[in-house]
């Protein structure tokens, strides 16, 4: 079983549209084995009651899993609901990331308006110094790969835009681990690489997965406009990105080919540090 996805965090709004966002965070954990940690900061925090967070035993019962099946996993309770007290989620969430170090982020997020409940203003700089975390990016409304009602699976189609700079392997990974961890079988993943030239396509060491298809796309135009195409046309249940920064994983994806993708693509979008990011 593949290690990537150890501890999931999904801080959330407890909004109604950010609820697709909380499945995708559930059957992940509940597929990899994995804690989940549900984090909402609020001025009121203390007097957050239980029943505001989303249902996680009557989610899992609608899929057809056991409702403790999160604490049935042989490694105690690996599900968390933390209320932190805060007037902005700044520095409670870097707290958390501190103490918590998650292997993978699970946030909701405006379409067309790109990472501002998470990104804006000063919340976007002090986020920046924090750890590089890999975050999965569910836009609001949108039901993504998740079977709200079932629970299933839609993972078919994945786009990862590739370059020379910053190496893409770190996205390949992740998507090999997230398509296994998840059972996704016969999955089509395009590499596509945006550039004027076709043999200058980068070096990258594909997984091998029985039934999984790896294919090598060149287009040349602009990055962003060729990413949203290609994840049209192939119908793209999820779009994965490397992102590099020196001085902090989300100083990077703000105003970045990825928050720009981010803020127009119709799937999910995986954001992963690069292999070097916060050296």
């Amino acid at each position: 079983m593949p290690t990537s996805f150890r501890r999931i965090a999904h801080p959330t709004d407890l909004a109604q549209d950010s609820e697709f966002a909380f499945y995708h965070a559930l059957r992940l954990a509940v597929a990899a084995r994995s804690h989940l940690d549900v984090l909402h900061v609020d001025k009121a925090a203390h007097a957050t009651r239980w029943g505001e967070y989303p249902g996680v035993s009557q989610t899992l019962t609608r899929w057809g899993f056991p409702a403790d099946a999160l604490q049935r996993n042989g490694d105690g309770d690996r599900l968390r609901a933390i209320a932190a007290y805060g007037t902005e989620p700044v520095h409670p969430i870097i707290e958390y990331l501190d103490e918590a170090l998650p292997d993978l982020m699970v946030l909701a997020t405006h379409r067309r308006h790109g990472l501002d409940r998470w990104l804006h203003k000063e919340i976007a700089q002090k986020l920046a110094r924090s750890r590089a975390v890999s975050t999965l990016f569910v836009p609001y409304g949108d039901e993504g790969f998740v079977s709200p009602s079932q629970g299933t699976v839609l993972l078919r189609q994945v786009v990862i835009p590739v370059d020379w700079i910053p190496v893409a392997q770190a996205a390949v990974d992740a998507v090999a681990d997230l398509g296994t961890v998840l059972g996704c079988p016969g999955l089509t993943v395009t590499l596509l690489h945006v550039s004027e030239k076709e043999e200058d396509f980068p070096p990258l060491e594909p997984p091998e997965r029985e039934g999984w298809t790896w294919k090598r796309q060149t287009r040349s135009g602009a990055v962003v406009d060729e990413v949203l195409a290609v994840a049209e046309d192939v119908g793209a249940d999820l779009v994965a990105m490397v992102t590099q920064g020196h001085d902090g994983f989300l100083d990077a994806l703000r105003g970045s080919t990825t928050e720009r993708v981010l803020q127009r693509v119709r799937c999910p979008l995986l954001a992963v540090p690069s292999l070097d990011a916060g050296l």
